[in-house]
Formats: structure tokens, C-alpha cells, sequence
């Protein structure tokens, strides 16, 4: 199963960036995002902010 799932993320990934997306959303079970542009991960800026990270 894991080579499919690998060449279907992989397509994914190849189209949203193309197609300039910023999420994928798999709503199949419930929300899962599949593709997020990591320009708009927001992890360091909240990890800074709690002193976690300089």
C-alpha cells in the first residue's frame, strides 16, 4: 500500500505546487490536510513566542 500512497502524495504535492494551492484537504475521514505550502507553517513564530526557541 505504501508505494501508492507514496506516488498519489507525490502527485498531489506536484500538482498544488503547479497550481500555486497552499492546502490539500482530504475529506474522506474527516479533515486531513495531505498537502500544506511550508511557507505558511507558523511553528517556529509560536515556538519563539513561548520561549522555546531563540
Amino acid at each position: 500500500m505504501k508505494p501508492i500512497q507514496d506516488k498519489v502524495y507525490n502527485a498531489i504535492q506536484k500538482i498544488s505546487v503547479a497550481r500555486g494551492y497552499d492546502f490539500v484537504l482530504d475529506k474522506s475521514e474527516g479533515i486531513t490536510i495531505i498537502f500544506a505550502d511550508p511557507k505558511l507553517d507558523k511553528s517556529e513564530d509560536v515556538l519563539k513566542e513561548l520561549g522555546v526557541k531563540n
